[in-house]
């Protein structure tokens, strides 16, 4: 593969361009999502949903470093009982007797919620370049801690409900990117097989195709997106983007 030497020419080109070359079905045995291969997962006992929908939703392809590997109890974080309301985080997070995101295939409920937000904080993270220091809980370098930093280096006064907002519209323009790029709701998913339940000693394994696409429901609405996945126009309004939902206004035509 490393010197294009014989079927590795072939290889090379990574596993989504090599079974389009290779024919005969092989495309049938891709792990990937929106050409990149999914790294560190497996559809069975023990995997979260919102890593699923991790995989299926994130803008660079099958990754987990958008979003999905969250390991705090919603109801016990600030952030998720502001934004999903405490009911709801009681719900995700097990009545305190699992861990969000980490509860297995069979918890479906909020996840999309739960998503869309750990979406936001990551991209925070990212434009700070501080992901290994911060989750999203009481505890940790949360979102005012980073506040707080950001407002003494720069001298620009920003608070938690700021900085979470800058990541909003850094996820939204990536998905208007994509959008552009004519990516849309029938890419935001999973290869085939990961929606083959299969009943084993552990536990089902196997996701829940009916139930996957009503979590990419609340996914979508709780980042502000209709859905087919476009922003709406309210949503880049709040995050002062007009001329990003210009663009997108000729998309939907």
């Amino acid at each position: 593969m490393a010197y294009r030497e014989g079927f590795g020419n072939i290889l090379a080109e990574g596993s989504h361009i090599a079974s389009q070359l290779i024919g005969r079905g092989a495309e049938s045995c891709l792990v990937e999502v929106k050409g990149m291969e999914t790294s560190s997962f497996y559809p069975g006992y023990g995997t979260s949903i919102t890593r699923s929908l991790g995989f299926a939703t994130a803008p660079i392809g099958g990754s987990l470093h958008r979003g999905g590997s969250i390991h705090v109890l919603a109801k016990d974080c600030p952030r998720f009982v502001k934004v999903l309301g405490k009911e709801m985080a009681e719900r995700i997070s097990g009545g305190g007797k699992v861990y969000a995101g980490q509860s297995g295939p069979k918890t479906y409920d909020g996840q999309g919620a739960l998503l869309a937000i750990h979406n936001n904080w990551l991209a925070v993270q990212d434009a700070l370049s501080c992901r290994s220091l911060g989750e999203l809980d009481a505890d940790g370098v949360n979102e005012d801690v980073y506040a707080q930093l950001v407002s003494t280096l720069t001298g620009v006064e920003i608070d938690g409900d700021g900085i979470m907002k800058v990541g909003d519209r850094i996820f939204n323009v990536e998905k208007a990117f994509n959008l552009r790029e004519g990516i849309r709701r029938k890419d935001d998913t999973l290869p085939e097989r990961f929606f083959t339940e299969i009943t084993t000693p552990e536990g089902t394994s196997g996701l829940n195709r009916a139930k996957f696409e009503e979590q990419l429901d609340e996914y979508y609405k709780y980042h502000g997106w209709d859905r087919d996945g476009f922003p709406t126009e309210k949503k880049l309004a709040e995050l002062n983007l007009s001329d990003v939902a210009e663009q997108l206004r000729g998309l939907r035509r």
